[in-house]
């Protein structure tokens, strides 16, 4: 009979030799791949920070483009409403949506936050028009933990 023995190399020390044969990242490209995930967790952290200034505004454009003056309406702030009555809004919709094109263009969002203020955001599109190209700018609150739209201004560019 014969006994076969087993040899593994997990219980054999390495020489300093096979240690070195490891490749190694250069100090450099540790440095790299750190600012490149700095970077990108910035850029996560700034879309997730704009998302719901983003998908309000998105949604309060979209219903003024398509002349529908009540949704877009029930999403105003409630100081918003003490300042604008339904009919008014129906007025203003309705001659916006006569002028401009049924499509928008964000061109930037951004949240505005501070200790002991309200959070607030602003998000400005470019909308093409019948007599030229408009921006329209929206600006929210967050009321009840929910974004709402404190205003909006529509301004023709030169």
């Amino acid at each position: 009979m014969s006994e076969e023995t087993t040899v593994t190399t997990d219980s054999v020390p390495q020489t300093p030799a096979a240690a070195a044969k490891k490749p190694k990242l250069s100090k450099v490209k540790k440095i790299i791949i750190g600012v490149v995930v700095f970077i990108a967790l910035i850029i996560a952290i700034a879309f997730y920070a704009t998302s719901g200034v983003s998908q309000t505004s998105n949604a309060f454009v979209d219903d003024i483009l398509k002349n529908n003056s009540s949704a877009a309406y029930e999403m105003f702030s409630s100081e918003a409403k003490k300042t604008v009555t339904t009919e008014q809004f129906q007025q203003i919709v309705a001659t916006m949506a006569g002028v401009l094109d049924d499509q928008a263009s964000k061109q930037s969002a951004e949240v505005e936050s501070g200790t002991g203020q309200e959070t607030k955001g602003t998000a400005v599109y470019e909308i093409k028009g019948t007599d030229g190209t408009y921006e329209l700018t929206v600006s929210l609150i967050k009321e009840n933990n929910e974004w709402k739209v404190l205003s909006f201004e529509n301004t023709r560019k030169e």
